[in-house]
């Protein structure tokens, strides 16, 4: 038997794809370390998640290692997620994912990743005002409450500093022919978001992209967020606390 804690977990990982010991801990048992331990063991055992045991590597710590879930097909029928929620991540889809997971889940002000669905609901209820014809925004996207309320184009770069600024004057461009993305980019309610490893990236693209897409009044983010670097054997570099409850899977 689901308990309701143990279906919020699972809502959880439909939405960011993946998820870690660390994020669970903090959104469903107040940041105890370990505080989810029994309640992923109930999943597991009655299939309702799968792991990749220990195969996201610490990149400060040789010795510590995380374990990624996502879930099961028959977790998908439970909590009405997509069949495409129970195939394994790739090693495109894994750093990505790990990003906006860490971005929205681990600061202190919290954000939500969006499926299509949502973004389109927010900014095309209805197709017929859109140059669109499919009513679809493309890329990812995540949500950040409160006062400023937004919707964030989430980018997770993995290319060169020019090759990322030209990527996004493209996005930018791609969005404002639609009428309804123009209006909120300028209103400040469509923004980008761009997660990167290291500082020295981080500096970079905040200065070259105030001088493009900043000076055409796009707001926009750069931070740093784990999971964003490339993957090695099936590896991805992670610089976040480890579980003393991770190694157990």
């Amino acid at each position: 038997m689901v308990t309701p804690v143990q279906k919020a977990i699972l809502r959880h990982i439909a939405r960011y794809q993946v998820s870690l010991r660390p994020v669970i801990d903090r959104k469903f048992f107040n940041g105890k370390s370990g505080g989810c331990g029994k309640a992923i063991a109930d999943l597991k055992t009655q299939k309702l998640i799968e792991s990749k045991e220990h195969g996201i590597a610490d990149a400060k710590n040789s010795k510590a290692n995380f374990t990624l879930y996502h879930l099961s097909l028959s977790a998908t029928r439970l909590v009405g997620a997509t069949a495409r929620r129970a195939n394994a991540p790739g090693p495109t889809a894994i750093p990505r994912s790990l990003a906006i997971l860490w971005y929205c889940c681990m600061r202190k002000t919290p954000s939500y990743r969006l499926e299509a669905r949502e973004v389109k609901q927010v900014f095309l209820p209805g197709v017929g005002g859109s140059t669109r014809k499919d009513g679809k925004i493309p890329g990812f996207h995540c949500l950040s409450p409160g006062p400023e309320f937004h919707i964030s184009n989430v980018s997770v770069p993995k290319a060169s500093l020019a090759e990322t600024v030209s990527e996004l004057k493209k996005n930018v461009r791609n969005a404002r022919e639609i009428p309804e993305l123009a209006e909120a980019i300028a209103l400040k309610r469509y923004r980008y978001l761009v997660l990167v490893e290291s500082s020295e990236m981080c500096d970079q693209l905040r200065v070259a992209l105030s001088q493009t897409i900043g000076q055409q009044g796009v707001a926009f983010f750069v931070t740093r967020a784990p999971g964003s670097w490339g993957v090695s054997s099936g590896e991805v570099g992670l610089r976040g606390r480890r579980s003393r409850q991770d190694s157990k899977a």
